[in-house]
């Protein structure tokens, strides 16, 4: 492992990365993902009741399934929006947050958000 990743200008990261395979490790989190791995910053609080805010820092795999009640990334316009995935729903909102009905439409599942404090 490489050291910690200076991650918007901070070195104490929990995040490490051996680049020689592409391998990123985040303290405390175990397990392999499907597909494409990516990480988000989030903008905004319609997500806080899911523990996402503005700031957060978004774990999100392309090759998993959502199920109702997941939140998941959409691409618009080349910029990642989050959405909860509703199966089959035809409604745009639920309160402040987008609603998304077709899995298909879904980039990315989000599988975890850290918040980190100075």
């Amino acid at each position: 492992m490489t050291d910690h990743v200076n991650y918007v200008g901070r070195v104490d990261h929990p995040i490490l990365m051996d680049e020689s395979d592409q391998t990123v490790m985040i303290k405390g989190f175990t397990g392999r993902l499907a597909g494409d791995v990516m990480l988000f910053n989030s903008f905004g609080r319609h997500y806080l009741d899911y523990g996402i805010t503005d700031g957060s820092l978004l774990l999100c795999a392309n090759g998993i399934e959502p199920h109702d009640g997941d939140l998941v990334i959409k691409m618009n316009q080349g910029k990642p929006a989050v959405y909860i995935f509703r199966l089959g729903s035809t409604e745009t909102a639920e309160g402040s947050m987008r609603v998304l009905g077709n899995a298909d439409e879904a980039d990315y599942m989000i599988v975890s958000a850290f918040n980190f404090y100075h």
